[in-house]
């Protein structure tokens, strides 16, 4: 009994969601906001990252267990004031381990690519 109730904050740490991923920054900039939100919200939820991500970093984002969505929306805000934040709507995180974003700054275009 005692060893059970000694796991407890072990196990209470780790997640069950479906949803969770580890984001990873491959921009070359860096990431001062990230938020994750079902598609159906007309808002995004909080920003998931505690401190700016650097490039060539990775985080894990992780989900409360009771989450339900099967689509999903992705809104990056840039530390580099000049750069417009991106938007990625309707994509099924429940499918993907990583999701790494990119940036080309000669075309200003911003993209992500996933492993399952």
């Amino acid at each position: 009994m005692i060893l059970l109730l000694l796991s407890l904050p072990a196990v209470a740490k780790k997640s069950l969601s479906p949803y969770d991923f580890t984001l990873v920054n491959a921009t070359g900039l860096t990431l001062k906001e990230v938020y994750v939100s079902p598609s159906n919200y007309r808002w995004w939820d909080t920003n998931v990252l505690a401190a700016p991500l650097p490039n060539k970093k990775s985080v894990p984002i992780r989900f409360l267990p009771l989450t339900l969505a099967t689509s999903w929306d992705l809104r990056v805000v840039w530390a580099q004031a000049d750069r417009e934040a991106c938007e990625w709507h309707g994509f099924n995180l429940a499918s993907l381990q990583k999701l790494v974003l990119h940036y080309d700054s000669q075309s200003l275009r911003s993209w992500f690519t996933t492993v399952n």
